[in-house]
Order: structure tokens, then sequence, then C-alpha cells
């Protein structure tokens, strides 16, 4: 596993230890007051990358800004990526939009979607290039001929002189009170101006002869000699000024142009810009990190994309009511440490070390876990994470501890508290009722499981542990049909989907790469590369479940299996594709330098950091890295894992895509687990419930009772209820 070597620290008096810290997990990194915990951080981690940094660029660079600083008291510090505090230090002020990145994006989506209105009439007011003339003529002057017209401001006494340079120029007609006159018919004593401009015809376009090129050469001419203003008209009179400053098309008076920065900031006063029918000042007065729909609406450009991104990232961190202008410096600890996690995710770096700086112990709970979550959203990006923090708390799902002097540890088995809830409304629990006369199968009583929580069922063998899971599971899947008298027990209306995690794949043809459901993923990096694409090769080429590009011989097994009477079955490679599973033509078609068999031949750690900027594979592998599967192939059969590796397999898919409203059932986890796999699983299963889902698993023992949110304890059926025995 990758990981940053610190060798021979002797910051704030550490005697030169040695530190291992993982890459690309959430890890934790504790000591005692005095430890040098901070310094570690501070002046080795987040010191040395920024002194790398410096010592990247030229001299004259380094002495501008005023040198590298001085080397951290370590030995040597292998591995060290690119590290950055989080939160960044920010200016007294930084706003929150300034925080992340906001300003150029919402300037220009408020340029596309914004309307100018004409301070005079009302009207639209537009700057038009030359090139977008012509859409404009096609949509008001379909079917109609058009004159393009140059208004020209003279001085007075002036304008006899220019119908003369005007004549010898080639130009032959002007428009007076509405007519088109020649000029060789203007009168000597006539007034052939309108409003104190000269309107010169520069070219009259019919629909049969208006093309984009003749119509461009005319505005330009018109722009030309009447100072970048152009009027269009039709033969019933209607006029559309295409200035190319920003005018109104109805009357042509000329606007300044809005103080964009301004609207966007909250700071202009101006009523005359609107977005929607509502003035941008009121807009963006009090416009919130949870409201930026409302400002894009259904614009789809790069911009509007990433402000629904970012705005969907705050929404997950419930950050959405804070104001985009709001000082960052007013946010509390907890709000400026999810927006720095925001402005990380928002900037999709991959391969940065991110030093959590304030400890999230310091939080609240719901808060902690908002945290938690958000910096395993940036390992799952590609990123590294680190946080100070030496109080170990139920929200800490951090992969790894690393302690000062004591090395790495496996991750802590989470201890939350336990017992009933107070007060639970029946959407927030699920109920099972008690047994119908006859039926004294247990669970015989009623239970109340709350949800959202992670939950144990403890009880001595015989007490319903697993039929209380089989009831959950049938009752709930048939939720809404003519269900058995036994199954309509259960309710749970905030359940909307169970998955019991116990239950063993009914195919025995799976590789690792299918239960963790990262071959479709894998498949789509292949089928969207270049090579498939002039192939004609689609999604289905790369999958093993369709016949289209699987090796015919051994069905895409690689393997092809005799079924022996006597012995065990034989299995030999497959001659034709020499156990690679699919078609040579398939073989030749790469991703990221590798075939899709040589893609699925990789340890999961080996691809994690070859696929590590296809988010959509990353995901997966991540979470089966945080469930200790790293050293497993992806094409390893499922014969070749033990039941923990499976179990953990399972639990690795569930966590990508997990949601509020899921059911996880898991019967007898922990049965033949060691220590170091038991907290793997058991973090593992707590990161689901963080997900916001609901985890229920039995306990027959109860030796997991300080590690869950929940213990519901079931009793033993007397054997005269369950009936008669045997002597």
């Amino acid at each position: 596993m990758a990981a940053i070597h610190l060798r021979g620290i002797r910051e704030a008096g550490l005697d030169g230890i040695d530190l291992h810290v993982p890459l690309r997990r959430v890890v934790r990194l504790v000591g005692a007051a005095g430890s040098g915990m901070e310094a570690v951080a501070v002046r080795v981690l987040l010191g040395e990358s920024r002194r790398r940094y410096l010592l990247s660029l030229s001299p004259f660079e380094r002495e501008r800004i005023g040198g590298i600083g001085m080397q951290a008291l370590v030995d040597g510090v292998d591995h060290l990526p690119p590290a950055q505090a989080l939160p960044a230090v920010a200016a007294d002020d930084t706003k929150v939009a300034s925080q992340l990145h906001l300003r150029p994006d919402l300037v220009r989506i408020t340029q596309a979607r914004a309307r100018v209105l004409c301070p005079h009439c009302h009207g639209s007011c537009h700057a038009y290039h030359e090139e977008s003339v012509a859409g404009l003529v096609e949509e008001r002057f379909t079917h109609e001929a058009v004159l393009v017209i140059a208004p020209m401001e003279l001085p007075a006494g002036s304008v006899r002189g220019v119908l003369g340079e005007l004549d010898r120029a080639g130009f032959r007609r002007v428009r007076i009170a509405g007519q088109v006159v020649r000029l060789d018919a203007v009168g000597a004593d006539q007034d052939c101006t309108t409003a104190g401009a000269l309107h010169v015809v520069v070219d009259r376009l019919s629909p049969s002869g208006r093309t984009s090129s003749r119509l461009g050469e005319a505005v330009r001419t018109a722009r030309a000699i009447a100072a970048g203003r152009t009027l269009l008209v039709n033969d019933a009179g209607q006029e559309v000024w295409v200035d190319s400053r920003r005018a109104c098309l109805e009357c042509g008076q000329r606007t300044e142009e809005p103080d964009w920065e301004g609207l966007v900031r909250g700071t202009s006063t101006s009523s005359l810009v609107h977005i929607d029918s509502t003035a941008c000042n009121e807009i963006f007065a009090d416009l919130r990190l949870g409201d930026m729909s409302r400002l894009i609406g259904s614009l789809d450009e790069a911009a509007a994309r990433r402000l629904r991104q970012i705005s969907q990232i705050c929404a997950e961190l419930s950050l959405g009511d804070i104001p985009l202008w709001r000082p960052v410096r007013d946010l509390a600890h907890g709000e400026q440490l999810l927006l720095g996690i925001a402005g990380a995710r928002a900037m999709g770096l991959t391969g940065v070390l991110h030093v959590v700086l304030l400890p999230p112990s310091a939080l609240d709970r719901g808060t902690r876990r908002l945290v938690y979550d958000g910096l395993r959203r940036l390992v799952g990006d590609g990123s590294s994470v680190v946080v100070l923090d030496a109080d170990d708390r139920p929200e800490d799902r951090a992969d790894s501890i690393v302690a000062l002097g004591g090395g790495e540890v496996a991750a802590s088995m989470a201890v939350a508290p336990t017992g009933m809830p107070v007060a639970l409304t029946e959407v927030e629990q699920l109920v099972i009722a008690p047994a119908s006369k006859g039926d004294m199968r247990p669970p015989v009583g009623k239970v109340v499981v709350p949800l959202g929580r992670f939950v144990a069922i403890v009880g001595p063998t015989g007490s319903g542990k697993t039929r209380l899971l089989s009831l959950v599971r049938h009752g709930l899947s048939t939720k809404g049909s003519a269900a058995a008298p036994t199954e309509r027990r259960v309710r749970a209306p905030a359940v909307r989907r169970v998955i019991d995690l116990t239950l063993a794949d009914s195919k025995t043809d799976l590789r690792l790469a299918d239960l963790l459901s990262v071959h479709r993923a894998l498949a789509r990096v292949f089928a969207d590369g270049p090579i498939a694409r002039d192939s004609h090769l689609t999604l289905d080429h790369f999958l093993l479940e369709k016949p289209g590009g699987r090796c015919t011989l051994c069905a895409g097994q690689g393997v092809i299996r005799h079924a022996l009477d006597l012995v065990e079955d034989v299995e030999v490679i497959c001659s034709r594709c020499e156990g690679a599973r699919f078609r040579d033509e398939i073989l030749a078609a790469t991703a990221h330098g590798v075939s899709i068999a040589e893609a699925c031949a990789m340890t999961v750690a080996a691809a994690e950091t070859h696929f590590a900027r296809e988010r959509s594979v990353q995901e997966i592998l991540s979470a089966a890295m945080r469930c200790g599967l790293g050293r497993r192939r992806l094409d390893a059969s499922l014969r070749d894992l033990d039941g923990v590796e499976h179990l953990l397999a399972r639990v690795a898919r569930q966590q990508v895509g997990v949601r509020s409203g899921d059911l996880i059932l898991v019967d007898r986890p922990f049965g033949g687990c060691d220590g170091a796999s038991s907290a793997r699983l058991l973090n593992a299963l707590r990161r689901l419930v963080s997900g916001g889902a609901s985890v229920i698993i039995t306990d027959a023992d109860g030796h997991l009772t300080d590690h869950v949110d929940t213990v519901i304890v079931l009793e033993a059926i007397p054997p005269c209820i369950l009936g008669p025995t045997l002597s």
C-alpha cells in the first residue's frame, strides 16, 4: 500500500521517530498533549510540500516570493504528494463565493441569462456581434425585405457636404421621414435628417437574396460609417437597432454596460437587469448556496454544470442555507471545515493530501458525520486525508490511525451509545407485530427496530434472530402485494429497499469484479475509448455476461471445466483465448494503456491507482480498498474468496450509492472473523449507516453490544411452547 514515509522526525522535540502515513485513505493522526502531532502536520507534511513546490520555480520567482523557507527537521520524506491545509486559511474579507471560486461562473451565467432593460422605454437592450445579426433577422423578418441603415449623427451645417461624399463613395439612397429617397432627388433646402441623424441606406436585402455573408458585409459597412450603429427596417416600417454596443432594440437608446461584478456581489443598486422577471439586485441580495438553481435555470454550458455540481455538493454537506457573499470569518468552525471540503471537491483535483487541522471531535455529532462523509468523498475522488484529532468519537470512520511513536494501527472499532431512542415516530421505526394466535414461531412478541441506526439482534439459539431477519426480508419485499399472514406482521413505511447480504449468489462463475459491480464501470471506460468507437464496439462487447465479445469456446470463463463422476471436476485453460476470456478484437481495444483482460488481472489496489481518473471505477475500488480487499485480483473467482472476503465485497458494493431508506440485513456477520477482520467489517457496516441506511445484524453472544447504536434482546422460547421434546 502506498504511504508517506517520514524518517527521523526531530520536530517539537521528537527523538528521530519514523512514521508511515497511508495514502488514499482517511488517516487520523493521534498523539497526547505535547507529542508534536501538530508540528508533524504543519511543519513536515504541509511545510515540506510547500518547499518542494517552491524548489520547482525559477530562482527569480523564488527570490520574489521570499525564498523557500526553512527545511523541516527530518532526515527524509518519501512519497509526499502536494499537500494543503483544510480548511485553507482565508483572508479577513474572503467571502463564501470566493472560497468556492464561484465569481467567474456567476458572472458568465448572469451575462448569459440576464435581460437589460432600457431606462427610457423598458425595452430589451442588447449588443450584437456581426455574426449574430443574421439570427435576429431570420427571427424578426423571416419573409420580408430588410433595409440596412447607417444612422450618421452629423453636426449642423455639414449634411450637404456629407451627401456629396456619400454619392462619390457609391451610396445612392437615404431614408427621410420613413421613405427611401435617391440622393439626386433630395431638395437643396430639404431637411434629410431623422432625429438629428442622416439615415444612409447601405443595402436592401430581399428574402431570396439575403445571405449571411451579404448581410454581414452590409452591417460592417453601416457600423464603419455610423460609429458602430446599425438600424434594420422592413417594408412596413418596423425598426430594430443592432448596435455593436448595448442599445435598446426598440428606441435605439444606448445604455451603459451593467456592472456585472457589482450585480453578482449584491453591491449594485440597478434594477434594470432582470432574470426571469426578477431584478438581479434582488436575486443576489440574499442568494444562498442551495438556491443557485434559480440563477442557472435550464442553461446547459460548462459554467452552469459546474454551479449545479457545487450546489449539489453544498446540499450534501448541509451548506445550502449559507449566503454566497457572507464573510468566511463569520461562519462557525464546523461550517468553515465543511466549506473547505466543498471547495476541495469542487476543484476536482486528485492526488492531493488534505491535512485537516480543525479537530472534528470539537463539533457536534451531526456535523462530525457530515465532515467524515465529505472527507471520504475526497478520498473517493483520488485524494488523501490526514485528520489531526486525538479524540475518538462514534462518527470517526477513519480507515487508519497513525499514532506518534506507535506507527499505523488497524482502524478502531467505533463505540456508539446503545439503547432505544426515547421518542420515535412511526416513520422512524420498523415494527414487527406480535405473532398471531396459533403461530408460536419466534419471535413471538412485538419487536420495534429504530431505523437509520446500527442495530444488533441479540439472543440465545432459538430466540428467533435469523427468523426475524427472514420476516423483515419477506415482509418488506412483498409490501403492497398479497403477502402471507406471517409476512404481514412487518410495517416500515420509510424503508424503500431491503438488501440481505447473507444470501449467497446463485451464479458460481462470478468474479470479484462482478461481486463489486465494478465490471460494468470498467466496460464503460473501454467502450468510450477511441479504439472501441472506431471499431464500433459497444458496452456489451466488454461484458462477460453478454455473448458479443467473450470467447465463444469457454463462454468467457477463461477455463473449460470437465465434470468427472468419481473425482473433482477438472479445469483446463481455454485453448482459444488462453485464459483472457475475450475475443482478440476486443483485447485490441485499450484504455489507459491496458486491455480489458489486463485490467481485470490487476489487484484492487493496482486498478484503483491505474484508473484513478475514472470516477465511476475509482469510487467502487476505493470502497473495496477500505474493506481490505486491496490484494485481491479483480478476476478472482468467488471460490478463491473466503466467507469474510465475500461479505466484505458485498458490503463494499453497497457503500457506493447507499441512500436513506435502504435496509441492510446481515446474519451472523462476525462468525469466524479474527480481530482485524471484525474491526474492518464493523467499520464498513457503520459507513453504510453514516450513508443513510439502516443496518440490522445478529449477534449470538452479544460481544458487539458496545459497538452498535441499538441492541434488541430476544428471549428464548420455552420448549413447551414450541412443542413436545423427545427424551
